[in-house]
């Protein structure tokens, strides 16, 4: 099938998919040893032709430098460094355990909710050190999808009112409409209407 890609890097075995549109370089980065992979996409072809194009990456978005981050006396991530290319795809690929969500919750400042954890070293985003910026400005430009629901430690309400707040909705009347109309769309309002202000984290 010529839409079929392998993926290969020399510090990996193959890695197979298949993405009729999409052409380009995926970078991948090694949290656990601190190194980047680079990885060609190799078009597979019915008669066991193949070619390797080269890419040139986009200009860097965010870069890395040094980074550390430590849950209480745990070291979680180790003199991280690396630079993501604005309009393209970067993976980040490693097992269980490794610090791979650690490192993209630090790329909004997602860690600031968690006291016990301490940072050093410099994120760069479009030129800004993230740690010096105004928080809800970052966020509404670095955004996270997680695999499963991950709320934040603070109540139902105000879990789903946070982004309309942070784009300036004051009103409560208004914002008592977007959380109920959000929780109906998730199909949990009956579940959850008598204990909006209860933590978000005991939802199941």
């Amino acid at each position: 099938c010529a839409s079929r890609k392998r993926i290969r890097c020399k510090h990996s075995p193959f890695i197979e998919g298949v993405h009729p549109a999409w052409d380009g370089k995926i970078r991948y980065h090694d949290v656990q040893h601190g190194f980047i992979h680079t990885a060609l996409i190799r078009h597979a072809f019915p008669k066991g032709r193949a070619f390797e194009r080269s890419f040139t990456l986009n200009k860097p978005i965010i870069t890395v430098n040094d980074l550390n981050l430590w849950y209480g006396q745990t070291q979680a991530l180790k003199n991280i460094n690396i630079e993501i290319p604005e309009q393209s795809i970067t993976a980040l690929i490693g097992p269980s355990g490794c610090g791979k969500s650690t490192f993209l919750k630090t790329l909004n400042r997602m860690q600031d909710l968690v006291p016990s954890v301490k940072i050093t070293g410099e994120v760069m985003y479009n030129g800004q050190n993230i740690f010096e910026a105004e928080v809800n400005n970052l966020r509404k430009e670095v955004g996270m999808v997680f695999q499963k629901p991950n709320p934040f430690p603070m109540s139902i309400y105000d879990n789903i009112a946070y982004g309309p707040r942070t784009h300036g909705i004051k009103n409560k009347a208004q914002l008592d409409d977007i959380v109920e109309k959000a929780l109906r769309g998730a199909a949990i309002w009956d579940e959850v209407k008598d204990r909006l202000k209860k933590s978000a984290l005991g939802l199941s």
